[in-house]
Protein backbone atom coordinates (compact mmCIF):
# COMPACT_ATOMS: atom_id res chain seq x y z
CA UNK A 1 0.00 0.00 0.00
CA UNK A 2 3.11 1.90 0.74
CA UNK A 3 4.34 2.10 -2.21
CA UNK A 4 0.39 2.44 -4.15
CA UNK A 5 0.36 5.48 -2.51
CA UNK A 6 3.79 6.68 -3.97
CA UNK A 7 2.75 5.80 -7.67
CA UNK A 8 -0.23 7.80 -7.10
CA UNK A 9 1.36 10.49 -5.81
CA UNK A 10 4.13 10.15 -8.48
CA UNK A 11 1.31 9.94 -10.88
CA UNK A 12 -0.14 12.71 -9.78
CA UNK A 13 3.25 14.95 -9.46
CA UNK A 14 3.79 13.88 -13.71
CA UNK A 15 -0.32 15.06 -14.09
CA UNK A 16 0.67 18.35 -12.51
CA UNK A 17 3.86 18.94 -14.23
CA UNK A 18 1.82 17.88 -17.51
CA UNK A 19 -0.83 20.39 -16.75
CA UNK A 20 1.92 22.71 -16.14
CA UNK A 21 3.79 21.73 -19.14
CA UNK A 22 0.47 21.79 -21.33
CA UNK A 23 -0.48 24.95 -19.61
CA UNK A 24 3.46 26.99 -20.79
CA UNK A 25 2.56 25.34 -23.79
CA UNK A 26 -0.93 27.08 -24.55
CA UNK A 27 1.44 30.11 -23.58
CA UNK A 28 3.96 29.59 -25.98
CA UNK A 29 1.49 28.99 -28.88
CA UNK A 30 -0.49 32.01 -28.04
CA UNK A 31 2.85 34.43 -28.23
CA UNK A 32 3.85 32.21 -31.66
CA UNK A 33 0.21 33.13 -32.13
CA UNK A 34 0.50 36.66 -31.32
CA UNK A 35 4.03 37.32 -33.24
CA UNK A 36 2.38 35.54 -36.17
CA UNK A 37 0.22 37.78 -36.11
CA UNK A 38 2.10 41.05 -35.68
CA UNK A 39 4.10 39.79 -38.43
CA UNK A 40 1.55 39.42 -41.12
CA UNK A 41 0.39 42.54 -39.79
CA UNK A 42 4.05 44.39 -40.51
CA UNK A 43 4.09 42.28 -43.67
CA UNK A 44 0.98 43.55 -44.51
CA UNK A 45 1.54 47.34 -43.67
CA UNK A 46 5.30 46.76 -45.74
CA UNK A 47 3.17 45.79 -48.73
CA UNK A 48 0.98 48.62 -48.71
CA UNK A 49 4.39 50.77 -48.15
CA UNK A 50 5.83 49.11 -50.77
CA UNK A 51 2.95 49.54 -53.16
CA UNK A 52 3.29 53.30 -52.40
CA UNK A 53 6.46 53.45 -52.64
CA UNK A 54 6.44 52.00 -56.32
CA UNK A 55 3.54 54.24 -56.83
CA UNK A 56 5.80 57.41 -56.01
CA UNK A 57 8.68 55.80 -57.83
CA UNK A 58 6.48 55.88 -60.40
CA UNK A 59 5.33 58.99 -60.69
CA UNK A 60 8.85 60.17 -60.35
CA UNK A 61 10.08 58.04 -63.28
CA UNK A 62 7.07 59.97 -65.18
CA UNK A 63 8.07 63.86 -64.13
CA UNK A 64 11.37 62.50 -64.79
CA UNK A 65 10.66 61.44 -68.47
CA UNK A 66 8.43 65.00 -68.50
CA UNK A 67 11.00 67.35 -67.17
CA UNK A 68 13.50 65.22 -70.22
CA UNK A 69 10.82 66.28 -72.21
CA UNK A 70 10.87 69.60 -71.28
CA UNK A 71 14.53 69.97 -71.23
CA UNK A 72 14.88 69.29 -74.56
CA UNK A 73 11.73 71.56 -75.79
CA UNK A 74 13.68 74.20 -74.11
CA UNK A 75 16.90 73.46 -75.34
CA UNK A 76 15.31 73.20 -78.71
CA UNK A 77 13.92 76.56 -78.71
CA UNK A 78 17.33 78.08 -77.42
CA UNK A 79 18.70 76.19 -80.15
CA UNK A 80 16.33 78.09 -83.01
CA UNK A 81 16.11 81.48 -80.96
CA UNK A 82 20.01 81.08 -81.32
CA UNK A 83 19.84 80.60 -84.71
CA UNK A 84 17.50 83.53 -84.86
CA UNK A 85 19.59 85.81 -83.28
CA UNK A 86 22.76 84.80 -85.59
CA UNK A 87 20.32 85.46 -88.75
CA UNK A 88 19.37 89.06 -86.73
CA UNK A 89 23.03 89.85 -86.75
CA UNK A 90 23.83 88.83 -90.27
CA UNK A 91 20.08 90.96 -91.14
CA UNK A 92 21.92 93.67 -89.08
CA UNK A 93 25.24 93.59 -90.58
CA UNK A 94 23.88 93.75 -94.71
CA UNK A 95 20.73 96.38 -93.68
CA UNK A 96 24.22 98.31 -92.04
CA UNK A 97 26.60 97.91 -95.39
CA UNK A 98 23.30 98.58 -97.52
CA UNK A 99 23.02 102.06 -95.21
CA UNK A 100 26.42 102.84 -95.80
CA UNK A 101 26.22 101.86 -99.72
CA UNK A 102 22.87 103.78 -99.49
CA UNK A 103 24.55 107.32 -97.80
CA UNK A 104 27.67 106.94 -100.52
CA UNK A 105 25.08 107.19 -103.03
CA UNK A 106 23.25 110.16 -101.85
CA UNK A 107 27.14 111.49 -101.32
CA UNK A 108 27.82 110.74 -104.79
CA UNK A 109 24.46 112.24 -106.19
CA UNK A 110 24.88 115.62 -104.31
CA UNK A 111 28.40 115.74 -105.37
CA UNK A 112 26.99 115.29 -109.02
CA UNK A 113 24.02 117.81 -108.58
CA UNK A 114 26.66 120.40 -106.68
CA UNK A 115 29.37 119.38 -110.19
CA UNK A 116 25.90 119.89 -112.64
CA UNK A 117 24.70 123.20 -111.31
CA UNK A 118 28.48 124.65 -111.45
CA UNK A 119 28.51 123.14 -114.39
CA UNK A 120 25.05 125.38 -115.45
CA UNK A 121 26.33 128.40 -113.36
CA UNK A 122 29.83 128.33 -115.68
CA UNK A 123 27.88 127.74 -118.76
CA UNK A 124 25.97 130.80 -117.38
CA UNK A 125 28.78 132.29 -117.47
CA UNK A 126 30.64 131.88 -120.42
CA UNK A 127 27.51 132.59 -122.21
CA UNK A 128 27.33 136.00 -120.61
CA UNK A 129 31.55 136.23 -121.49
CA UNK A 130 30.14 134.82 -125.10
CA UNK A 131 27.87 137.72 -125.63
CA UNK A 132 30.43 140.19 -123.99
CA UNK A 133 32.80 139.55 -126.39
CA UNK A 134 30.91 139.36 -129.40
CA UNK A 135 29.60 142.80 -128.20
CA UNK A 136 33.05 144.07 -127.54
CA UNK A 137 34.35 142.36 -131.04
CA UNK A 138 31.44 144.50 -132.57
CA UNK A 139 32.40 147.36 -130.63
CA UNK A 140 36.09 147.18 -131.97
CA UNK A 141 34.71 147.06 -135.48
CA UNK A 142 32.81 149.71 -135.27
CA UNK A 143 35.96 151.64 -133.83
CA UNK A 144 37.97 150.60 -136.34
CA UNK A 145 35.64 151.15 -139.25
CA UNK A 146 35.35 154.88 -137.46
CA UNK A 147 39.06 155.35 -136.95
CA UNK A 148 39.73 154.12 -140.78
CA UNK A 149 37.00 156.85 -141.17
CA UNK A 150 38.78 159.29 -139.20
CA UNK A 151 42.31 158.50 -140.70
CA UNK A 152 41.07 159.51 -144.19
CA UNK A 153 39.52 162.60 -143.09
CA UNK A 154 42.10 163.69 -140.45
CA UNK A 155 45.83 162.94 -141.37
CA UNK A 156 47.01 164.69 -138.62
CA UNK A 157 45.58 161.72 -136.31
CA UNK A 158 47.19 159.08 -137.94
CA UNK A 159 50.15 158.45 -135.23
CA UNK A 160 47.21 158.45 -132.26
CA UNK A 161 45.02 156.15 -134.40
CA UNK A 162 47.60 153.89 -134.91
CA UNK A 163 48.40 153.86 -131.34
CA UNK A 164 44.33 152.51 -130.99
CA UNK A 165 45.03 150.25 -133.73
CA UNK A 166 48.10 148.71 -131.93
CA UNK A 167 45.84 148.34 -128.86
CA UNK A 168 43.10 146.79 -130.46
CA UNK A 169 44.91 144.30 -132.40
CA UNK A 170 46.50 143.27 -128.44
CA UNK A 171 42.96 143.03 -127.86
CA UNK A 172 42.15 141.16 -131.10
CA UNK A 173 44.84 138.91 -130.04
CA UNK A 174 43.45 138.22 -126.57
CA UNK A 175 40.53 137.88 -127.96
CA UNK A 176 41.82 135.11 -130.40
CA UNK A 177 43.54 132.88 -128.02
CA UNK A 178 40.40 133.72 -125.47
CA UNK A 179 38.18 132.18 -128.12
CA UNK A 180 39.56 128.57 -128.00
CA UNK A 181 39.52 128.75 -124.40
CA UNK A 182 35.95 129.65 -124.47
CA UNK A 183 35.61 126.62 -126.84
CA UNK A 184 36.86 124.55 -124.66
CA UNK A 185 34.83 125.33 -121.58
CA UNK A 186 31.36 125.51 -123.62
CA UNK A 187 32.44 121.88 -124.32
CA UNK A 188 33.09 120.87 -120.61
CA UNK A 189 29.99 122.45 -120.63
CA UNK A 190 28.32 120.48 -123.21
CA UNK A 191 29.77 117.61 -121.36
CA UNK A 192 28.07 117.75 -118.09
CA UNK A 193 24.78 118.79 -119.87
CA UNK A 194 25.05 115.61 -122.06
CA UNK A 195 26.32 113.31 -118.35
CA UNK A 196 22.89 114.94 -116.41
CA UNK A 197 20.82 114.55 -119.08
CA UNK A 198 22.04 110.75 -119.44
CA UNK A 199 21.52 110.20 -115.54
CA UNK A 200 18.09 111.60 -115.51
Amino acid sequence: MGELEQLLALVKQKEMEIADNDSNLEAVENKINKVVSGFKEMQSSIDVKYDKLQSVLAQVKLETETLVLKKEEIDNFLIREEEMGARLREFVRISTEEAEGYRKIVKLRRSLMSSILKSREDKLTLSKKEEKLSGDVKLFQQEVSAARASLQELPSRKSSIQQDIASFKQRIVFIDKRVPELEAEKKVATTARNFKELHE
